[in-house]
């Protein structure tokens, strides 16, 4: 083409030139092999790092998960000792140093949870909703450790870390692309599959 043509005319030109070439009822040799060089290269070179992209990510959800299933597990083994606590209470029944001993190891294990979930999302808002299940944590075991246990007060703290853990555990879902509902559903009928099993 001519250098001195206009850069919109030569534009033209070589699209007409390519419409001609590919409305034609054969395909020439040279733009096939740039096809299929192109393919195998976008095979040879997209798609490893797609695959590598998804599997990073399957990984870390089925991580996340577990972390979020454990979570789950102990949150229920601590409100299932606080409730049976509550009912001794009620029925002023003794509650055995054992009793409070066990709840407190709970604690003590939700609480590392809450350090391992930290250290996986370090965030501003994730610092937040840790810190803030931390101290409900906290305030649940100073309640239970009392002489006296104030069940309207063990109830409170129970309600206010239960918000707690849900908001902590929301979070988790969102960040990790985790359905929440999908899980709990998982968690929940996995759960009830064991107990029709035992």
């Amino acid at each position: 083409m001519d250098e001195s043509m206009p850069e919109d005319v030569k534009v033209q030109g070589w699209l007409d030139t390519m419409r001609s070439v590919l409305l034609e009822k054969q395909m020439p040799v040279w733009l096939t092999l740039l096809i299929l060089v192109s393919g195998a290269a976008g095979t040879y070179l997209l798609l490893p790092r797609v695959n590598q992209e998804f599997e990073q990510q399957r990984i870390r959800t089925e991580f996340v998960i577990s972390k979020l299933e454990a979570l789950n597990q102990k949150t229920n083994e601590l409100i299932s000792n606080i409730t049976v606590l509550n009912n001794r209470v009620l029925r002023q029944s003794p509650v055995s140093e054992e009793m409070k001993d066990g709840i407190g190891r709970n604690i003590v294990e939700l609480q590392w949870k809450a350090i391992e979930l930290s250290v996986m999302f370090n965030s501003e808002k994730s610092g937040r909703l840790i810190n803030e299940y931390q101290k409900k944590l906290d305030a649940l075991r100073v309640v239970i450790e009392e002489e006296e246990q104030n069940t309207p007060e063990i109830l409170k703290r129970v309600e206010a870390f239960v918000l707690a853990a849900i908001q902590l555990m929301e979070f988790v879902s969102q960040e990790a692309d985790v359905d929440g509902k999908s899980f709990f559903l998982a968690v929940h009928s996995d759960a009830a599959k064991k107990e029709k099993i035992s």
